[in-house]
């Protein structure tokens, strides 16, 4: 008998909700329906054919996902690209932005 781990199944379908409203949230996309699939470490899903969602790892509750993608798609966590869609500048870069423009911080 298959015996699975519940918090391990509950922790990558949290990580792939939060894929998930952050795919619908992004300009331009459309609400979809949601799927929430299981995976175990080392297993993958494809998106489009063409990037690629690796579970690395878990450990107390959190999924540490790698992301393969084309350079042209770009990939960020939800809290930065809320905050870039905000404009807000994320840190370092207004530091970075002020040193180009000669200014002092």
């Amino acid at each position: 008998m298959r015996r699975s781990n519940p918090e391990s199944r509950l922790g990558l379908a949290v990580a792939l909700v939060h894929f998930s409203a952050l795919a619908r949230s992004l300009p331009g996309r459309h609400a979809a329906a949601m799927l929430i699939l299981s995976r175990k470490v080392g297993q993958s899903i494809v998106i489009n054919g063409n990037v690629i969602v690796k579970v690395l790892g878990m450990d107390q509750g959190n999924v540490r996902l790698g992301i393969q993608a084309p350079p042209e798609v770009q990939v960020h966590r939800e809290e930065i690209q809320r905050q870039r869609d905000a404009g807000v500048p994320a840190p370092g870069q207004a530091s970075a932005l002020k040193a180009a423009l000669g200014l002092t911080e």
